[in-house]
């Protein structure tokens, strides 16, 4: 299990970057204020519970078996998602991610490496997305 946390700055500069312009995603003063875009999940595997910049780097995600795999080398073929709880606006404790292989097939010029991770809340044992 990996720790992750985020703030409600690190939402606003994620529903900023991605494109997101109404104020119930961009300001979180707005009475209507939402928190995170249902998509935001998918970048707490990078960024763990670090409040400083955090440099991008594929190998994080990646088995210990297969972390020396150089970074040129690595295609992102899909990724989805599927949220069961709401996101909190800012949760710097309790949440986890869990990643698992949950398959690995030789493609002859490569290989096809397949990863489920579960984001959980440690305090209720909830799953907020998969």
């Amino acid at each position: 299990d990996e720790k992750v946390g985020y703030n409600t700055r690190d939402v606003l500069i994620y529903n900023l970057g991605v494109g997101a312009t109404e104020p119930c995603f961009t300001f979180e003063g707005d009475p209507a204020f939402q928190g995170a875009l249902p998509t935001f999940p998918l970048c707490l595997i990078h960024k763990g519970s670090s409040l400083d910049v955090v440099p991008f780097a594929p190998t994080q995600t990646l088995p210990p078996a297969l972390a020396k795999v150089p970074h040129a080398a690595i295609v992102h073929g899909e990724q989805s998602i599927s949220l069961y709880k709401p996101l909190p606006t800012s949760a710097m404790e309790g949440l986890v991610h869990r990643t698992r292989v949950v398959d690995l097939e030789d493609k002859r010029s490569g290989a096809l490496l397949t990863l489920h991770t579960t984001l959980l809340d440690t305090r209720s044992g909830d799953i907020i997305a998969t």
